[in-house]
């Protein structure tokens, strides 16, 4: 095979690799039809747009030092065309210095006019706003402006090619864009899980020449890579622009090859360093390094373009250096056939010297060998007495610590997947955000909200990657005298850890910005710990076993859509200011994470043979959860269509109505889902003891409403005293604002007694038996199965209690507390209903305005 044949062969291998590659990592992670052909294609389109837009504010970029010089002198910056019309005007108003005082002042005035438009232009082309005010302000400015300083208050706005500022900073931009090239290498990958391993060293065994390996190989990144097909498009553009022609971008087109090659040889040399310099587990986190360095590179441009001050503030801190920096201009100016040339013979000699370099370094390497120095055992240092003593604690000792440890040490991708990924993602949405909120005034609990958002979003983008290491090693993991559970629940919370250090360190910030509510922003550093740990918790569940590849199955997109539900919800309450909706959050988030748990344990000893796994049966905490959530959905969707029908002045009434129609459809739904599932609805309103199926006797179901009565007439009064002590004028006058709130809202229960008598007849004729059904029947009974007694009271008890009113969590808290105790103690629902009906009647009666 001759050298031309072999190269063509060998490059296109490696495009058939890269596909594969590409189709491979779509087929594993997405569920839809999308093939690596269709991906390419918008990669390229991706990059075409970085590309122009790259030419676009380069070149913007380039007059920047121009426009830091009119500001610090006091300059108005003009065309070459409208400095010669200044100049003429000049003239003729030096001309009018000659005639008598008022036929001067005539003169000038009728000069200034007659240019008016003129100076309007001026202003406009240096204003940094886009108000437009009123023509005849823009042209007093610059006319004030010409009569202070005449010409030297002018500055002509320079072509590019004459620019020698200009130029220097076109250097910079062009270098860092082909330094984006060259660490992107053959793709934006970042897969830290994959070992790359030296498939060319493979080809040198081949009957072919290895002249034509070495270069196939180093050009297989123009053969792969879309950005480096798009990125020729950068220095024609700018060649476009800075020549104002269509034309002249389409002939520069051609310059910007030679360095593309360039890039890629270099690329490939780098990735042959990494090989020589790096163990196997650790050339993935690498490339994800170097590639995430190059793509952040690449969008360099559109960032700078989305923040115009830093831009301007970075050109004036490069500004001392850039005498020393190179000019581009032999790079850029090809307005004529001969500079075109010059042009193209400088981009080869350039690439030329980049790329006999990056070959000379492949070639090096090739001869070490690739593998040379893998195999040998890690090195063993000796401790000191100091470590020695350390290692005695209990906690250090911890085999799964010590596992997790020695994760971190060994595997560089562990870094990644737990740290600089999810950072690096994490400042991307920040950026975005930044973008819809710049106009925002910022106070406390906005920037805490974002905060808590933004620690969820790097735990649960993180949690799943960390997760993924053990996925390959979960038979082995199966035999350690620990249980799988420990061992996944050790690793998320180191995660943990780490991140609790970046979000408390960014709280602590915010107190030395918000002095006066530090207080606030602590009772939220507090909360972050229970709201972290319930996201980690989620993502535990996600684990999957890997498939006969030994590579993870894709997650179901309904289980990563209810891992994801009420991640947020806690930073969003904070962010609106709302503390309900912030703690209703939390406990959601929890909710949830129970219910993902309790499908997560009975799915686990069917890990390998999930076709196998018996059905979860009812009532789950999703089920119940879903009918709560369901209930206070519906209620509104069934109110508003009584509200229209009755009227404004009746819309409590239309409320009350839908309310009590969503109560009785749901549990009706819910009584017949269980129905279905051989759950009767004695089994749901009786817990049956073991080995017993007879129902409480006549006796004792008397003893228990008597007991039930007294615990609802001690919780009443209870109610009453603390809305007696809520009124109270020390409490009012301590709390001016929750006074104003507690006031409005009894005026307006005043001002509406059919709004009263709704109130009234919801809380006695339909909570009683809607609640107690859905959070003690249900929701109670699948915590405690999970959970056991006292966290299934507390976890069912502060859900419930969340969504109601905050003023009323207290004695709401004590009778959700009270019913789980009394559903546990008689094992009938029965009391709990009446405890639940006669509590709500006490305090319709004594704690209702009237």
């Amino acid at each position: 095979m001759n050298w031309l044949k072999a190269v063509g062969l060998l490059l296109k291998i490696a495009r058939v690799r890269n596909k594969a590659r590409v189709q491979d990592a779509l087929d594993r992670h997405s569920r839809n039809n999308m093939g690596a052909s269709v991906l390419t294609v918008l990669n390229f389109s991706g990059a075409s747009f970085f590309a122009v837009m790259g030419a676009f504010l380069f070149s913007f970029s380039a007059v920047i030092p121009e426009k830091i010089r009119a500001k610090k002198e006091d300059l108005l910056m003009v065309s070459s065309a409208e400095l010669e019309q200044l100049r003429t005007l000049n003239e003729k108003y030096a001309a009018a210095a000659q005639e008598t005082e008022e036929a001067r002042k005539n003169t000038q005035i009728r000069l200034l006019k007659s240019n008016e438009d003129l100076f309007i232009d001026i202003v406009i082309n240096n204003s940094e706003t886009s108000k437009r005010v009123a023509q005849y302000k823009l042209a007093a400015k610059a006319q004030d402006h010409f009569i202070k300083n005449r010409m030297a208050g002018f500055l002509e706005k320079k072509p590019l090619f004459t620019d020698s500022s200009a130029c220097r900073i076109i250097s910079i931009c062009l270098a860092i864009w082909w330094i984006s090239l060259v660490l992107l290498s053959e793709g934006a990958e970042f897969d830290s899980t994959r070992r790359r391993h030296p498939v060319w060293e493979y080809f040198l065994g081949f009957p072919v020449p290895q002249s034509a390996v070495f270069f196939a190989e180093a050009f297989s990144p123009v053969m792969t890579n879309p950005f480096y097909w798009a990125a020729p498009i950068v220095i024609a553009g700018i060649a476009g622009i800075a020549s104002e022609s269509f034309w002249v971008a389409v002939f520069a087109l051609p310059l910007g090859l030679p360095l593309v090659f360039a890039a890629a040889v270099c690329s490939k040399a780098l990735e042959v360093q990494v090989m020589l310099r790096s163990a196997p587990r650790n050339r993935g986190a690498w490339f994800v390094v170097l590639s995430g360095f190059g793509m952040l590179f690449w969008a360099v441009p559109i960032v700078l373009g989305q923040t115009p001050k830093l831009a301007q503030a970075l050109i004036e801190w490069l500004m001392p250096a850039l005498t020393y920096v190179p000019s581009a201009l032999w790079l850029i100016q090809v307005d004529t056939p001969l500079h075109w040339l010059r042009a193209m013979l400088t981009h080869a000699v350039l690439a030329g010297a980049l790329g006999l370099f990056a070959f000379w370094l492949m070639r090096r390497a090739a001869s070490q060998g690739l593998e040379s120095g893998f195999g040998a055992p890690e090195s063993i240092q000796q401790k000191s007495a100091f470590a020695q003593a350390a290692n005695q604690s209990k906690w250090h000792l911890d085999p799964l610590f010590r596992k997790e440890l020695l994760w971190l040490k060994r595997d560089r991708g562990a870094l990644i997947q737990i740290l600089f990924l999810p950072i690096g993602l994490l400042a991307l949405q920040a950026f975005n955000l930044n973008i819809l909120l710049r106009h925002l005034e910022m106070n406390w609990h906005r920037a805490s909200g974002l905060i808590m958002i933004f620690g969820a979003y790097m735990l649960f983008i993180a949690s799943p990657r960390a997760l993924m290491s053990e996925m390959p090693a979960l038979n082995f993991l199966l035999s350690w005298p620990r249980a799988l559970i420990d061992t996944l629940r050790m690793k998320v919370r180191l995660l943990l850890v780490v991140t609790s250090c970046v979000v408390l360190l960014a709280l602590l910030s915010l107190m030395l910005v918000f002095p006066s509510d530090w207080y606030k922003i602590f009772a939220v550093a507090l909360l972050w710990p229970l709201f972290g740990l319930s996201v980690v918790e989620k993502a535990i569940t996600l684990i999957r076993a890997p498939s006969s590849s030994g590579e993870p199955e894709p997650l179901p997109s309904e289980t990563k859509f209810a891992a994801t539900l009420g991640n947020f919800g806690f930073g969003i309450g904070l962010f609106m200011g709302n503390w309900q909706i912030a703690l209703t959050g939390l406990a959601l988030n929890w909710v949830l994470a129970g219910a993902l748990w309790q499908s997560f344990l009975a799915r686990l000893p069917y890990l390998f043979d999930s076709s196998s796994q018996p059905r979860v049966l009812p009532p789950t905490i999703l089920s119940s959860l879903i009918a709560v959530l369901g209930m206070q959905e519906f209620g509104v969707l069934f109110g508003v269509p009584f509200v229209i029908l009755l009227g404004n002045h009746l819309a409590g009434i239309g409320l009350m109505i839908g309310y009590g129609i969503a109560a009785g459809i749901v549990c009706l739904f819910v009584h017949q889902y269980h129905q279905n599932r051989g759950i009767g609805l004695s089994e749901i309103l009786f817990i049956r003891a073991p080995n017993v199926d007879a129902l409480p006797t006549r006796k004792n179901s008397l003893s228990n409403l008597s007991i039930a009565a007294a615990t609802a007439g001690a919780l009443g009064t209870l109610a009453f005293f603390y809305n007696r002590a809520l009124n109270s004028k020390f409490v009012l006058e301590a709390f001016p604002d929750f006074a104003k709130k507690l006031a409005e809202s009894n005026q307006l229960l005043l001002d509406s007694p059919m709004s009263t008598m709704a109130y009234s007849l919801i809380a006695v004729c339909v909570a009683p038996w809607a609640e107690e059904f859905l959070f003690r029947g249900l929701m109670f009974r699948a915590m405690q199965t999970q959970w056991g007694f006292w966290r299934a009271l507390f976890a069912s008890t502060g859900f419930f209690t969340v969504l109601h009113p905050v003023v009323s969590w207290p004695p709401v808290f004590l009778l959700g507390a009270c019913s789980v105790w009394l559903f546990n103690k008689t094992r009938s629902l029965v009391p709990c209903i009446l405890l639940h009906f006669i509590y709500n009647l006490i305090v319709v009666l004594t704690c209702l305005p009237r």
